[in-house]
């Protein structure tokens, strides 16, 4: 076939390819797939966290790893593991698609922590946690909170969505608490359920916020937004919110809670612990 022939057809061919690829729709991929990660007691911190079979040993190596918007961070069901699991500020933060934190196979995975929260929440939100039991090391010497949901960031706003469910938490301070340093940028959305709190120093549940400004006073106390507490399947009647935003639910030890010095306080204007 004469050259020129050959390039007539060649250039025709690349303008009907260019006609077709203008004309059909492009892929675009979506957010990144969320992720499973796995740790068992018998794992390996060299392997990748995949699946079970391959499995990382420690949750030190769980933390090393960010984990975005839908990902599962999974604890092998009867195991113990020393150390805290944390959730930063640069992990999470979609409300509608959660870091899960929680357990595989039978049973709950047991976090046994010295000096630190279970679970920390620190400026993020976008997390549930359950199935788990949270140990500290005793109500005498507990300084943190098993479950540590904490904001410090200005100008962000409330963070969303945080669940604690099947949980069973003691041995800590606080069984659970929500905390933030600044007026509306707290916690929103979060929810209690068929936890256990029980054997923890001074409460069950804490929440508190920003400190009373005597210049502000309607604004005080506005850090979270309501905070249902029940067990699946009772009642959901609540009270009014209470001055700092949280609402507790009527009958609070629909959350089974003990031996604490008290199941739920909330702060007072001086930023202190009213019992509920």
């Amino acid at each position: 076939m004469p050259r020129t022939v050959l390039a007539a057809l060649a250039a025709t061919l690349l303008v009907s390819a260019g006609g077709a690829c203008a004309a059909t729709p492009h892929y675009a991929p979506s957010a990144a797939a969320a992720g499973t990660y796995y740790v068992s007691p018998g794992g390996d911190d060299s392997a990748d966290g995949s699946s079970p079979g391959k499995a990382w040993r420690s949750l030190a190596r769980a933390d090393q790893v960010k984990l975005r918007p839908g990902d599962k961070l999974l604890l092998q069901g009867g195991a113990r593991f020393p150390g805290t699991v944390t959730v930063g500020a640069d992990e999470a933060g979609e409300a509608g698609r959660p870091v899960v934190i929680g357990s595989y196979g039978t049973g709950r995975a047991r976090i046994d922590s010295a000096d630190s929260p279970g679970v920390s929440v620190h400026n993020t939100a976008g997390v549930d946690i359950r199935d788990l039991t949270l140990r500290g090391r005793g109500a005498a010497a507990g300084k943190d909170a098993g479950v540590n949901l904490y904001s410090d960031r200005r100008s962000d706003g409330r963070r969303e969505h945080v669940s604690v469910s099947g949980v069973d938490v003691s041995g800590f301070r606080v069984g659970i608490a929500v905390g933030a340093t600044e007026d509306d940028n707290g916690f929103k959305d979060v929810s209690v359920r068929q936890t256990h709190l029980h054997d923890n120093r001074d409460a069950g549940l804490l929440t508190y916020g920003a400190d009373f400004d005597p210049g502000a006073p309607a604004r005080a106390r506005t850090s979270h937004g309501a905070l249902p507490i029940s067990n699946a399947g009772a009642s959901e009647r609540s009270r009014p919110a209470l001055a700092d935003g949280i609402s507790i639910a009527a009958d609070v030890a629909q959350v089974p809670c003990w031996s604490n010095a008290s199941c739920a306080r909330v702060n007072s204007l001086r930023r202190g612990n009213d019992q509920v």
